[in-house]
């Protein structure tokens, strides 16, 4: 062996050391999936106190308790802010009160964490009434905007309201 020899086998000993290190090392992906299974496993187990609370609620919303159903449902939003569940039943509430702009917002809430309430092949599709809060609210929004056109809020809430009409016909993902 001779001295290039020497040479070039140092050098792939040392390119594979150091492609064994940076393959052990964690990635961001990787430690973004231990948060997730982390969290996945905590809301596993809040997720029987959750499914209670809804109950609650949604009987508080049946007997037209509107204020303690609210009132539950921003403790549920405050205590598990990942949990799509109260903000659609939120919006189910803001129906009710007859605030369409309200509900959707709420709804929108809900479906980016658990877009499935817009799926028609699962149990919990919602896509009616979601529906029906997003018509009621271009129609309010627009009947708002020729009163006051320069209005930057209503104008936001119309982006947020045909947002979610892209996202009810499925082209938005």
């Amino acid at each position: 062996m001779d001295r290039f020899d020497k040479i070039s086998m140092a050098s792939i000993l040392v390119l594979l050391l150091a492609t064994i290190t940076l393959l052990l090392q964690p990635t961001p992906e990787s430690e973004k999936k231990q948060a997730l299974a982390r969290q996945s496993s905590a809301n596993s187990t809040a997720a029987p106190e959750i499914a209670a609370r809804l109950k609650v609620a949604a009987n508080l919303l049946a007997t037209d308790n509107l204020g303690k159903a609210e009132e539950l449902l921003r403790e549920m939003i405050g205590q598990h802010p990942y949990d799509a569940a109260p903000y659609i039943v939120l919006g189910e509430l803001e129906m009710r009160r007859q605030a369409p702009i309200a509900a959707m917002l709420a709804y929108k809430s809900g479906i980016e964490l658990n877009p499935d309430y817009l799926d028609k092949k699962t149990p919990l599709f919602k896509g009616k009434q979601i529906k029906q809060s997003v018509t009621e609210s271009i129609e309010l929004i627009d009947s708002r905007l020729l009163a006051s056109p320069g209005d930057d809020d209503l104008q936001e809430q119309k982006k947020q309201a045909y947002y979610m009409l892209r996202k009810l016909a499925g082209s938005c993902g």
